[in-house]
C-alpha cells in the first residue's frame, strides 16, 4: 500500500499483467482441483473416509432434524455451525451428491490462491523501480512478478490443499477465511478483518490464534477502527452464541474437543518419529483414550463436555509425570508437524515442499523486517505461522492441522526473491509501501 502522510489508503491497482496473472492463477488452481475431484479422488476416496461428522450434521439439517450428530450427546459442543450449514445448503439445493459442494470447495481453493497472490505482489518492486532505467526496471519487475507467482504456485499445486477440496471437512473454507483475514490486515480494511475473523470462529475455535497478528499492527489502526472491527466480529458470532446460551445455557464458542485432542496428540507423538508415518494411529488413539481413562478409573459418561474435560485431565496427568519426555516430543514436533503424514512417501514429499517453503519464508521475513514500513506486517504474518506451529506441536501434530499456515508462509516467501529489494519498497517521494498511519475502515 502507498501512503503519503495522512493521505487516504489507496490500493495497488490491478491492471495489465497483474490482471492476467490473477486470472492465470485462478484458472490453473481451479483446473487442478476439479481434475483431482473428478478423476483422481474417486479412486482413493475409501482411504480418506472421515468420521468427523460434518456431512452427517448437514444431512440432519437438510432433513429438518436440527443440528444433530449421531453418537454425540451435544453436536453443538463438538462442531461449529458455518461449515455444516453451508453443506446443508448444497444438499437442499442439489441433493446428496458430493459434486456440488466439492465444486464449491474447488472454487474457494482457487480464490485462496488469488488472494495469496494479491498479498505476495505487494512486496513487488513497483515504486522504487521508477528511478531505474527502462531495462533495469523491467528486469526488476519481472523478478518480483516471478517471485510472487512462484510463492503462489506452492498453494496452487500443494497436494494436501488440493486433497481437502474433495473431502467434507472444514479446511478449505477455513483457510480461505484466514487468507481473507490476512489480506484485510495487509490492506488495513479493519471492518473486513473483523468480519472474516468472526466467520473463522464459526468454523474452527483455533481461529483465536489469528489474534496474535494484531499487536504488531496496532500503530496502523485508530481506536475507533479497532472497536468497529471487534464489534463486527461479535455481531457475526452472536447468533450462534445466543442460540446456545438460550438452548443449553453455555455459548459453545470453543468446541469441547481440546482434552481429547491433547490426549490424541500425546498418543501420536509417542509413536511416530522423524521418518515414522502416522498410519492408522488416529483411529487407534480413540481406543487408547478409552483404555487410559479406564486405567485412571475415570468413568466414561457419554456427555461430550464431561468426557472431554476428563480426557484433558488424563493427558495432563501424564504430562505431569513425564515433563521431560513431553518437552522433547513437543520440541521435535515443531519441525515434524510440518511433514507428519499417513505414509512415508507423503512425509518425504511434504518435507521437501515445506522445507523449501519455510526457508524462503524465513528469508522473506528477514528482508521485510529490515524494510521500514513493512516490518510490522512481516512480524504479524510470521506470528500466525509460528502460532499454528507451536499449538499443533502439542495438540494433534500433522499436516492437516498446520495447513492454514501454508498460504501465510507463501506470502512471506514471495519477499525472498531478488525483485523485492528494500530500495524497491519506497517510491521516489519517500512514501513507503505499508507505512504505518491512520488505517481506513473500508
Amino acid at each position: 500500500m502507498l501512503r503519503t502522510g495522512a493521505a487516504p489508503y489507496l490500493p495497488l491497482p490491478i491492471v495489465g499483467t497483474d490482471r492476467r496473472d490473477l486470472w492465470l492463477v485462478f484458472l490453473l488452481a481451479l483446473a487442478v482441483r476439479l481434475a483431482f475431484v473428478l478423476a483422481a479422488y474417486p479412486h482413493v476416496e475409501p482411504s480418506f473416509r472421515t468420521p468427523d461428522g460434518y456431512d452427517a450434521i448437514a444431512a440432519n439439517l437438510a432433513a429438518g432434524r436440527g443440528f444433530r450428530l449421531e453418537g454425540s450427546s451435544l453436536a453443538a459442543a463438538e462442531r461449529l455451525p458455518l461449515y455444516p450449514t453451508l453443506l446443508a445448503a448444497t444438499f437442499l439445493a442439489f441433493g446428496p451428491s458430493p459434486l456440488p459442494w466439492q465444486a464449491a470447495q474447488c472454487l474457494l481453493g482457487a480464490l485462496t490462491c488469488v488472494f495469496v497472490l494479491l498479498v505476495a505482489r505487494r512486496w513487488a518492486s513497483r515504486a522504487g523501480a521508477r528511478r531505474a532505467g527502462r531495462r533495469r526496471r523491467s528486469a526488476r519487475r519481472w523478478a518480483s512478478r516471478a517471485g510472487a507467482l512462484a510463492a503462489t504456485a506452492v498453494c496452487v499445486l500443494h497436494p494436501t490443499l488440493v486433497l481437502y477440496t474433495a473431502r467434507p471437512l472444514t479446511e478449505t473454507l477455513y483457510i480461505f477465511l484466514l487468507v481473507l483475514f490476512v489480506h484485510a490486515l495487509v490492506t488495513q480494511r479493519w471492518l473486513a478483518a473483523g468480519g472474516w475473523l468472526g466467520l473463522g470462529l464459526l468454523v474452527k475455535s483455533v481461529a483465536l490464534l489469528h489474534l496474535v497478528a494484531l499487536p504488531p499492527l496496532l500503530p496502523r489502526a485508530t481506536f475507533r477502527s479497532l472497536l468497529r472491527a471487534g464489534s463486527v466480529a461479535v455481531l457475526v458470532i452472536l447468533p450462534w452464541v445466543g442460540w446456545n446460551v438460550w438452548a443449553y445455557g453455555t455459548p459453545h464458542l470453543l468446541t469441547a474437543t481440546g482434552g481429547r485432542n491433547l490426549h490424541q496428540g500425546l498418543f501420536i507423538s509417542r509413536r511416530v518419529g522423524w521418518t515414522t508415518p502416522v498410519g492408522e494411529l488416529n483411529r487407534e488413539a480413540d481406543w487408547a483414550l478409552w483404555n487410559d481413562m479406564r486405567q485412571a478409573r475415570v468413568a466414561w459418561t457419554g456427555d461430550v463436555v464431561l468426557d472431554d474435560a476428563a480426557a484433558g485431565r488424563v493427558a495432563r496427568e501424564w504430562i505431569g509425570q513425564h515433563p521431560d519426555v513431553a518437552t522433547r516430543l513437543w520440541a521435535r514436533n515443531l519441525l515434524l508437524t510440518w511433514y507428519l503424514a499417513r505414509t512415508a512417501g507423503s512425509m518425504a514429499l511434504h518435507a521437501a515442499v515445506h522445507g523449501v517453503l519455510l526457508l524462503l519464508a524465513l528469508v522473506g521475513t528477514v528482508r521485510l523486517f529490515r524494510t521500514p514500513g513493512v516490518r510490522d506486517l512481516a512480524v504479524a504474518l510470521a506470528l500466525i505461522v509460528g502460532a499454528y506451529t507451536a499449538v499443533h506441536a502439542v495438540i494433534k501434530p500433522g499436516i492437516r492441522y498446520i495447513l492454514p499456515a501454508v498460504p501465510v508462509a507463501a506470502m512471506l516467501a514471495a519477499a525472498a526473491f531478488p525483485g523485492a529489494r528494500r530500495s524497491a519498497l519506497a517510491d521516489p517521494a519517500g512514501a513507503v509501501v505499508g507505512e504505518p498511519g491512520r488505517g481506513g475502515d473500508g
